[in-house]
C-alpha cells in the first residue's frame, strides 16, 4: 500500500471483514532490527482481525488455500488494491505502553553490547591459545626429529607427525615407499640423535675390536 495510508483508511477498508484491533505499519521490504526505510513510497501493514464476518471467513479461507494471496480492491478507488496474506510470524498484543517497550529495548541494547565485549575478549583468548598451541607443535616437532633415528626410524616419525599435525597432508607421510620398513633394532623406542651417535661409535669400536681379536688369534696360531 501507499506510505499514505493511515489506521482509520484501513479500518474503513476492512469493515465490512471483521473487528480490527490493531494495524501494524512497516516498511517495505522491512528485516528484523530497528533500521526503517521510511524514504519508501510504499509499505506494508499487519491487520489484526478480532472476529472476522461472513466475508471475511471466506477470504481467509481463499488465503489459506492460495499461497499467492487475495487480491483485495478497495472500496474508495475503482483501480488500486491490496494483496492480503497470512501472518506466518504475528506480533502478539502487549501489555506494555512505549516507554516501558524502550526501556527493554535499551535493556537488550546493553545486554547485545556486552556479549559482543565478550565475544571479542573470548576471540582475543582463542587467537592467543592457538598462537600458544602452533608453537607448541612446533617445539614438538623440533623435538621428534632429535628422538628417532633418521635412517632406520622413518616409519615412526612419520606416525608420529600424522598425530601431531592432522591436518597437515605433507607432512602425514613423508615416505613414499609404503614397503620399506624400518629397521632399528630398538623398533618404536627412541633412540635420540646423541643415542644413534654413541651407537655408531660403540659399533665402529667393536669391529675394531674384533678385527684385533682376530688379528691376536692368528698371531697365537702361528706361534704354536
Amino acid at each position: 500500500m501507499q506510505s499514505s495510508v493511515t489506521v482509520d483508511i484501513v479500518r474503513s477498508e476492512f469493515n465490512h471483514l471483521g473487528v480490527i484491533s490493531r494495524v501494524d505499519f512497516v516498511p517495505k521490504g522491512k528485516t528484523h532490527g530497528f533500521a526503517e526505510n521510511i524514504i519508501n513510497d510504499f509499505k506494508a501493514a499487519y491487520v489484526h482481525v478480532i472476529s472476522l464476518t461472513t466475508r471475511g471467513i471466506s477470504i481467509k479461507k481463499y488465503i489459506t488455500e492460495h499461497d499467492f494471496g487475495f487480491t483485495f480492491y478497495l472500496q474508495h478507488s475503482e483501480t488500486s488494491f491490496w494483496v492480503l496474506l497470512n501472518a506466518k510470524n504475528p506480533i502478539p498484543d502487549t501489555m506494555m505502553n512505549t516507554a516501558q517497550i524502550v526501556d527493554n529495548c535499551r535493556f537488550l541494547e546493553r545486554k547485545v553490547e556486552e556479549q559482543q565485549e565478550k565475544l571479542e575478549e573470548q576471540a582475543a583468548t582463542i587467537k592467543q591459545l592457538q598462537e600458544n598451541v602452533e608453537g607448541v607443535r612446533n617445539v614438538v616437532y623440533q623435538l621428534l626429529g632429535g628422538l628417532y633415528c633418521q635412517n632406520t626410524q622413518t616409519q615412526m616419525i612419520d606416525v608420529q607427525l600424522a598425530a601431531l599435525y592432522p591436518d597437515r597432508n605433507d607432512l602425514a607421510s613423508r615416505n613414499d615407499d609404503s614397503s620399506q620398513e624400518d629397521s632399528s633394532k630398538w623398533d618404536v623406542w627412541p633412540t635420540t640423535r646423541q643415542g644413534d651417535y654413541c651407537e655408531r661409535r660403540i659399533e665402529e669400536l667393536e669391529k675394531k675390536l674384533d678385527k684385533i681379536c682376530l688379528e691376536k688369534q692368528a698371531v697365537d696360531n702361528e706361534e704354536k
